[in-house]
């Protein structure tokens, strides 16, 4: 891993030390910490790229809290860009001025880009110090739900302005984010269910963002209820066998399963 590339050139003063070495991972994570905290996402990413350099041998090295640092500010980030492309694209017809076109393409060209620096900066390097998935599923699961849900927001802002039509068109580059996403979205699930816990705050996030990725990217609601209720029926027996400490962040993932069953079922009925 480098820490050269468009998110790190503005900042070489800061991500190295005197001799011009990358800042250890420790420093490289309270600087992220610092960024978080002023609200800096861009900064807190690069810094939190430099951390990962010296940990990706290691992946036992990153404590609880620094792979939750690690996905808050990368979700950060990736908000802003999806925020600010939707609302370019909703305020802008397809018959805009060439300026305001290309404004809208550089947008989705930095948040592809982001997925493309999590698949190949952060979850590369991580995953290759693992042998098989088995070795550590939580963090097998953890990054590789973090590549999948990175390649979801690619595939998102690729898509064509109304994809259910018939004529439109899907790009290549839409199509290569979806079927990497999907995949990489199989592979996590599988390996989730079958080395953790039914009620694991991973395997059902997993299913959640999957579920999210069936309906809004695949526009197949139907796969999508199958997943969320499959998720959501398998972990109640087990919920209130956490601890404490889990409990929280797993209920919360299954209140939003439930929502969104909820939505999705009345949509197939409507349909019906």
């Amino acid at each position: 891993m480098t820490v050269e590339g468009p998110w790190f050139r503005p900042y070489r003063e800061i991500i190295t030390d005197d001799l011009g070495r990358p800042l250890d991972s420790a420093s490289a994570l309270e600087m992220a910490r610092t960024a978080e905290h002023a609200g800096r996402a861009e900064d807190a990413v690069r810094f939190v790229t430099v951390a990962l350099q010296g940990v990706s041998h290691n992946p036992d090295l990153l404590a609880a809290e620094d792979m939750a640092l690690l996905s808050v500010v990368f979700k950060q980030l990736a908000t802003g860009l999806r925020t600010a492309w939707s609302a370019v694209r909703e305020y802008t017809p397809e018959n805009s001025a060439r300026c305001v076109i290309e404004y809208q393409e550089s947008i989705k060209s930095m948040m592809t880009a982001l997925a493309d620096h999590v698949r190949s900066e952060v979850v590369k390097p991580i995953l290759a110090y693992l042998t098989a998935p088995v070795d550590d599923p939580e963090v097998f699961v953890f990054f590789k739900k973090l590549e999948a849900d990175f390649l979801r927001y690619a595939a998102e802002i690729t898509m064509a302005r109304d994809p259910t039509h018939d004529d439109a068109e899907t790009s290549d580059e839409h199509i290569s984010y979806r079927e990497c996403a999907r995949a990489a979205y199989l592979e996590t699930y599988e390996v989730a269910r079958d080395e953790l816990p039914r009620a694991n705050h991973n395997v059902l996030g997993t299913a959640l963002n999957f579920s999210i990725f069936c309906c809004e990217i695949d526009h197949n609601r139907t796969k999508a209820i199958e997943l969320a209720k499959q998720a959501f029926d398998e972990a109640i027996p087990h919920l209130d066998t956490l601890p404490t400490a889990m409990y929280k962040e797993s209920n919360e993932l299954m209140t939003t399963l439930k929502d969104n069953l909820e939505t999705w079922t009345t949509a197939e009925a409507n349909e019906q």
